[in-house]
């Protein structure tokens, strides 16, 4: 009883799927080509050199000699640096008071947002309402699914009371 041994190319394949087995082989080996090439190219040209060139000292200044300690003078660079990190702490402080606020203001605010079938709740601080986004289907009545939605946030200590409603109803 004889074996089988599956044969990538073997005469009872047609004809194109050996051609482009083919090709692909051909394609493999010359992005393998390319990318060698790439990597020798890099590997044997020339590091760039750089040339220092030495300032002429004015007469009548000694370089600093090796002994004094070298304290460099801040540039302007240095001080916009310095100026952009102390606006970034004072918009980090603004941010922080900010955010203490809104917990204080809306200590439920972390509960949201809020979705179940048919509804989906969520607290817009700008407008200070809550924005809720109904799906309705065939069945539903509209009032009930307001009053679930009420009900729901009442389930989460959220007062339904404290801001208006924001309704928009996207029937299914």
């Amino acid at each position: 009883m004889e074996s089988y041994s599956p044969d990538p190319i073997s005469s009872e394949q047609p004809e194109s799927s050996r051609s482009s087995l083919l090709h692909k082989k051909w394609l493999l080996v010359l992005i393998g080509v390319g990318i060698v090439s790439v990597i020798m190219y890099v590997a044997l040209s020339p590091a760039p050199t750089q040339q220092m060139v030495e300032p002429a000292q004015p007469t009548g200044v000694s370089a600093p000699s090796p002994t004094t300690p070298f304290r460099p003078q801040p540039t302007s660079s240095a001080r916009e640096i310095q100026h952009a990190v102390e606006e970034a702490k004072q918009s980090a402080q603004v941010y922080d008071t900010q955010q203490a606020e809104r917990r204080t203001d809306y200590p439920w605010l972390r509960k949201f947002p809020l979705a179940g079938k048919g509804y989906f709740v969520y607290f817009d601080v700008q407008k200070e309402a809550y924005v809720a986004r109904l799906y309705p289907t065939v069945n539903d009545s509209i009032p009930v699914l307001k009053e679930t939605v009420r009900r729901a946030l009442v389930a989460r200590e959220i007062p339904p009371d404290a801001f208006p409603f924001d309704w928009t109803i996207l029937p299914q």
